[in-house]
């Protein structure tokens, strides 16, 4: 089975599925990370906490893909393998939680900002409704309702 020696993991928060919370790292946080950059210290850190409501969950999208990286092999054992990244957390017990903190190197204006849902697009709707059995009359007129409308982009993903 082919590795790949480059991994995007991407995690996808519910719509009003969350709460948010967004802090300057403190002190004790940053005594945790001797080695971060002055530069990075500087620009600020955020310590952001997301709860998910008890009945949503994150999607995520290239977990399980294989991944080969010589240069640390504890970190491929982390994605591969599913081994504890601290403790007894993995990756994906972290993914799986209904709160998710990180450490991220923004300051809080700018994470606030980009967490913003008043930002992101509506979602996304073919224009057809939920209701989905099967009547004829009623797809004859969701039919004559809907063929003038400008057809939607294709997806390829």
């Amino acid at each position: 089975m082919r590795q790949f020696d480059s991994h995007r993991i991407i995690i996808k928060f519910p719509r009003d599925g969350i709460f948010s919370t967004f802090d300057p790292a403190s002190s004790e946080v940053l005594s945790k990370f001797p080695n971060l950059a002055d530069s990075v210290r500087k620009k600020g850190l955020t310590a952001m906490s997301v709860h998910l409501r008890h009945d949503v969950s994150v999607k995520v999208d290239g977990f399980g893909i294989p991944f080969a990286n010589v240069g640390d092999p504890v970190v491929a054992g982390w994605v591969n393998e599913n081994k504890p990244i601290a403790g007894n957390a993995t990756l994906l017990s972290v993914l799986q939680r209904e709160r998710i903190d990180v450490l991220v190197a923004n300051p809080v204006f700018a994470i606030e900002k980009e967490w913003d849902e008043s930002r992101l697009p509506p979602p996304f709707d073919y224009g057809y409704g939920n209701e989905h059995s099967w009547k004829l009359g009623r797809y004859k007129k969701l039919l004559e309702e809907t063929k003038s409308k400008q057809q939607f982009l294709p997806a390829y993903r």
